[in-house]
């Protein structure tokens, strides 16, 4: 079985191209498996091609009636991380999001998620800045100069979403 991989966007940033890309994907031979190298990339293995759409629903935790609502309706279930499940469906299939508010619902949840998320790693941030400009033993500083790398980069991957999500919840704001 063959396999590629294709660059994730951000789904945050692109969530419809992105899907929209996977369905013609799909339909050139490449059926979306699932996510590769921490989410960067979609994996996709070689199969015949299928018209097919892709949507994305986030649930924390789901039990058996999740699975069942969304099988009964057409959907089935491709992959989870975390608390993201991906799910296709033929073209025809009745749409998950059918109208403004459950869209807006679903992004408010997203956007308070990774703003919590950047809260958790802006502290250890400004904790790390105060100690690298502190006098400190210089064998500290390679280490601090570590840890603030990894720091500034989880705060920079949960802030970027946040201020996507934000943006997507204040253009729905205008259309409810």
């Amino acid at each position: 079985m063959k396999h590629k991989y294709v660059m994730n966007r951000g789904l945050a940033f692109s969530e419809e191209k992105d899907l929209r890309k996977l369905s013609d994907l799909a339909a050139a031979g490449w059926k979306f498996e699932g996510f590769a190298m921490f989410g960067f990339f979609y994996k996709l293995r070689q199969a015949e091609p299928e018209a097919v759409q892709y949507s994305i629903h986030h649930e924390q935790q789901p039990d058996s009636s999740y699975w069942s609502l969304f099988s009964e309706s057409g959907w089935m279930h491709v992959v989870s991380t975390g608390d993201m499940h991906v799910f296709e469906a033929a073209p025809e299939a009745v749409p998950m999001y059918t109208d403004v508010s459950t869209i807006h619902e679903n992004y408010l949840s997203l956007q308070k998620q990774f703003g919590r998320w950047s809260l958790w790693t802006l502290l250890p941030l400004i904790l790390l800045l105060v100690l690298t400009n502190m006098t400190h033993p210089v064998w500290l500083t390679p280490i601090l100069t570590v840890l603030l790398i990894m720091s500034v980069t989880a705060f920079v991957f949960s802030f970027m979403p946040f201020l996507a999500y934000l943006r997507k919840t204040k253009k729905l704001n205008r259309e409810l």
